[in-house]
């Protein structure tokens, strides 16, 4: 952390200290949200939030995961929702926290019409080396399919390098390929995968929330942890059990 950094981190814990002596959960939080997944498990939250507490001012601003962190970073955002993926290095970021919400696991999404979609038990890498590949090289994920193939001994042939979940949820049941998936990533309903384990691989997700050192222990973020991790167990719950249908 450099020395700017770390005045500002002293100057907002102070804050922080005096607001959470006064008990009042007032002022304001500005959260980040990434696309799609983002709203199903901060909007729930957010808006018992203000329920809660009328007189702190709550606002939602459209991140991806990367920019997020930097936004909180800079002072743009007090918080933002994240993830890291397993096998992906990660190097913290000056003056932030990260408070885990959920971890869920991921796997391969292939069409149902896809021969792969009747495997009872989950699939070898080595078996994908031939399909076409879904992936954007420049998200965590696609970072992690390149890494299982590449652990597998092949390059994968990537036929889509978009980076929109529910884009990749499309063109996998229309047949474009086969594309990893996080478990909490949401069915289209009009677009139906099969979502398959991989074996010899623990491929997991940890959704975080990042948070300015300096702020962490202030009444608006103490407030919105545990009805993130509420919203978090619910939306788990609700996919585990349209899995199970």
């Amino acid at each position: 952390m450099g020395h700017a950094e770390r005045i500002i981190a002293q100057l907002e814990a102070a804050e922080t200290e005096l607001r959470a002596r006064d008990g009042e959960v007032t002022g304001e939080l500005r959260i980040g949200v990434p696309l799609h997944e983002g709203p199903s498990l901060v909007a729930p939250a957010a808006t018992r939030l203000r329920a809660l507490h009328p007189r702190l001012r709550v606002s939602l601003h459209g991140v991806t995961p990367a920019a997020g962190r930097e936004s909180v970073r800079l002072g743009e955002l007090d918080v933002a929702l994240t993830a890291r993926y397993s096998h992906v290095p990660h190097v913290d970021g000056p003056g932030l926290q990260e408070e885990e919400l959920i971890t869920d696991e991921i796997r391969l999404a292939v069409a149902p019409s896809h021969p792969l979609a009747e495997r009872l038990g989950p699939c070898r890498t080595e078996e994908l080396a031939d399909l076409p590949w879904l992936l954007d090289r420049k998200t965590d994920l696609g970072r992690l399919a390149l890494h299982v193939c590449a652990d597998a001994g092949f390059a994968p042939d990537v036929v889509c390098d978009i980076g929109d979940m529910q884009a990749v949820l499309g063109l996998v049941s229309l047949g474009w390929g086969v594309a990893l998936v996080p478990d909490l990533a949401p069915d289209r309903p009009d677009h139906p995968v099969a979502r398959l384990s991989m074996d010899g691989h623990r491929l997991q997700r940890h959704t975080t929330l990042v948070v300015r050192a300096g702020i962490t222990g202030s009444p608006a973020v103490t407030a919105l942890l545990p009805l993130l991790r509420e919203a978090a167990e619910r939306l788990a719950t609700a996919r585990r059990n349209q899995a199970a249908e």
